[in-house]
């Protein structure tokens, strides 16, 4: 008797009725099965199983003494017979019956098949599984048991585990043998089950060893995730038993479960964070050459021109942060505000670029150290030196004000020095309009303003009190509020002012002490209500307490050489490429200067 019995309803519409003598109950946690055949000349949809095997896994839903509901990519209802095996976990063994399929239906959605098997005897261990099976490309049980406790399996559903199981096919190797190179096409990506491996990047004209994997580990995730060539070289360094899984059969399982591509993500930022080298890679017209440090939404590398040979800094958006819309928005706003902007105390953005499913922000390389560092190294920043910083990093948001950008996350880390204390403003990524309001992001809570913490709307003077807060900090060399307890720095922050700065340095000038409890004002009706006011402020201390210079000599020139080593009959078209491009960077008040030199 069928497992379910099928009917027309009176508008002709077939149902079916359970007529299971034996019920069964849904498992709270589905089981991972596996189904055999000899013959598949019956199954039209099984066409690919022609050049692979007739046994693949399916997920056990329910299962009872006569029979099981299971999920399969395929309809197995016309097959005669079917070898239907269930993996006993804590057995780490395979109970085994012959079955045949009573009962299938598609789900379209899922491109699944609800399939009810019934058993033609019970379930049980049988010592001729490992007979029935040999020859037949599937992991024996140990392998099971490894590989569905790897996190890989484990970040999906478990209602996904067996589709990816069946996409996975084993490959050994040898010590010495290579993985892939650098270079190569990412088609796939593999879990190491036996063995280590290395990983080794090309530098500087010999191999240098980034990383050392072992079981449990996964490798070749960067380009199957992100469809550039290999980053680097993956050797051999014993012998290993790994499971590959193709990108195609990637996109294709992670399309219906996105926690398999997050786990990827994941796993491939914390590899650029914590690997200490890395390969030279492309990006657009610039060439990362090592990792310089990462913030919360980035990691900085050192890169240069490829043609130009110019340094650069290359700012890449943290893969995980990609993947959410809102960061990534961000990012491009950051990159887009400072590229509009021209100020001797703004870093310089000189081209935007995407690729590796990232944003690269390209900006101009500085040579010197944040804020940060100079105050962890000296504990206190002289007041002579502090003012001049503060009047350098005023201007600079005064012309960001000016353009109606709010920075809101001035501090220390976001102020770098370069020689001879000149400053250059960081990491406008939490930039927005004047007026607006950004409740995801309120900047760094030491240095946020009263109305960030309580998600008001921020203008001009929100910068202002970030900006009072530094200034408290460099002068006394410690923030204002205790920080043992963030719920109770934020009811100070909120209810309280700041101390006077005088109290742990009386030798600070009135003038400063004024500007920062001014400043730091909890009411933003009582600050200084623009850049402005504060630099009306600080420029007669400065003049009083600083060296003072021509303001022209503020503006030190740089001088850029480009050489050209070309044939004779090449000088006239020469001439009008150089003709232009003097014309253009004129236009710039750029001054240009051509030396001829004899035969090179």
């Amino acid at each position: 008797m069928p497992l379910y019995h099928c009917y027309k309803r009176r508008d002709g519409v077939k149902e079916f009725k359970d007529r299971r003598g034996c019920p069964r109950s849904t498992l709270d946690t589905p089981l991972i099965g596996l189904v055999q055949f000899d013959t598949y000349e019956y199954c039209s949809d099984l066409s690919s199983f022609e050049q692979a095997s007739h046994a693949f896994y399916l997920t056990v839903c329910d299962i009872g003494e006569k029979g099981a509901r299971v999920e399969s990519s395929y309809d197995l209802t016309p097959v005669p017979q079917l070898l239907f095996l269930i993996f006993d976990r804590p057995n780490t063994a395979w109970k085994a019956c012959y079955a045949r399929a009573a009962w299938s239906r598609r789900d379209s959605t899922r491109n699944q098949y609800a399939v009810g098997l019934a058993f033609s005897a019970g379930l049980e261990d049988s010592s001729a599984v490992g007979k029935l099976l040999s020859g037949y490309p599937i992991p024996k049980p140990d392998d099971l048991q490894f590989l569905t406790a790897t996190p890989l399996i484990r970040s999906i559903p478990e209602n996904a585990v067996c589709r990816l199981l069946n996409s996975l096919a084993m490959k050994t190797l040898q010590s010495g043998d290579r993985l892939f190179s650098q270079g190569d096409v990412g088609d796939a990506l593999y879990i190491i089950q036996e063995g280590k491996c290395t990983v080794q990047v090309p530098k500087d004209g010999k191999l240098c060893l980034v990383a050392r994997l072992m079981e449990g580990d996964v490798v070749g995730e960067m380009a199957v995730l992100t469809g550039e060539p290999r980053s680097a070289h993956v050797e051999a360094e014993t012998p290993m038993k790994l499971w590959g899984l193709g990108k195609a059969q990637f996109e294709m399982v992670s399309a219906e479960c996105p926690d398999l591509r997050f786990f990827l993500t994941e796993l491939v930022t914390h590899r650029f964070e914590s690997e200490p080298l890395t390969g030279e890679r492309a990006i657009g017209k610039y060439t990362i050459k090592n990792k310089l440090g990462k913030g919360g939404w980035s990691i900085v590398y050192h890169g240069v021109h490829k043609i130009l040979n110019v340094p650069v800094a290359i700012k890449m958006l943290k893969h995980n942060m990609a993947m959410e819309q809102s960061f990534l928005d961000k990012f491009r706003n950051e990159a887009k505000i400072i590229a509009r902007m021209n100020h001797r105390n703004i870093v310089r953005v000189y081209d935007i670029e995407e690729a590796f499913h990232t944003v690269f922000i390209i900006m101009e390389y500085l040579e010197g150290q944040g804020l940060d560092g100079l105050l962890a190294r000296m504990g206190i920043i002289p007041v002579p030196q502090a003012v001049d910083l503060l009047v350098q990093i005023c201007e600079g948001l005064a012309y960001a004000h000016e353009q109606g950008i709010v920075h809101q996350d001035i501090k220390p880390a976001n102020i770098f020095v370069q020689a001879e204390d000149r400053v250059r403003i960081l990491d406008f990524g939490l930039a927005c309009p004047s007026g607006s309001e950004d409740l995801n992001m309120a900047g760094t809570i030491y240095y946020a303003a009263p109305e960030q913490l309580e998600g008001h709307q921020v203008d001009v003077r929100t910068d202002i009190y970030a900006l009072g807060i530094t200034a408290y900090e460099l002068v006394t060399g410690r923030r204002p509020y205790p920080e043992d307890d963030l719920n109770e720095l934020v009811e100070r922050r909120l209810h309280q002012d700041v101390p006077d700065p005088c109290e742990l340095d009386p030798g600070i000038t009135e003038s400063l002490r004024n500007f920062i409890l001014k400043a730091c004002s909890r009411n933003p009706a009582h600050r200084y209500q623009y850049i402005g006011e504060a630099l009306s402020d600080l420029r007669p201390l400065h003049a009083d307490l600083c060296r003072t210079s021509d303001e022209a000599a503020l503006e030190r020139h740089q001088v850029m050489s480009m050489f050209f080593v070309f044939r004779e009959e090449h000088q006239l078209a020469l001439n009008r490429l150089l003709e232009e491009f003097g014309s253009k960077v004129q236009d710039l008040g750029v001054v240009v200067k051509v030396a001829h030199f004899k035969d090179v």
